[in-house]
């Protein structure tokens, strides 16, 4: 689609969304810089729903939210940048996936 260019971190591309998606969705090599991304992303409330809508961008971060490795900070900020979006906020605490994720790392880091 043909967004207005906005300068900075908010110009990013519908394609780049989606190859930060699949790096992580895949757990490749570029997985954790591409949640680092994300996670700066989150956080700029003029793309906080155009996030939320990209296909497979909050599956892909809930499920590596889930799970422990390097992506996992990265992917649990991203997440929650993106809980501070308003206008999806009903939607997002309806999300099964998510709550789910979300439980479990919190299970995982309460053992330490």
């Amino acid at each position: 689609g043909s967004r207005p260019r906005v300068q900075g971190m908010a110009s990013v591309s519908d394609e780049e969304l989606l190859r930060m998606v699949n790096e992580i969705a895949g757990r490749t090599s570029g997985a954790s810089s591409a949640a680092k991304s994300l996670a700066k992303l989150a956080f700029k409330e003029e793309l906080q729903q155009r996030l939320l809508e990209t296909p497979g961008l909050l599956d892909a971060l809930s499920r590596a939210a889930a799970t422990e490795d390097s992506v996992q900070p990265e992917a649990l900020t991203a997440l929650w940048g993106l809980s501070r979006c308003q206008a999806k906020r009903e939607e997002l605490c309806r999300n099964s996936l998510l709550l789910s994720s979300l439980s479990t790392a919190l299970v995982q880091h309460s053992k330490c």
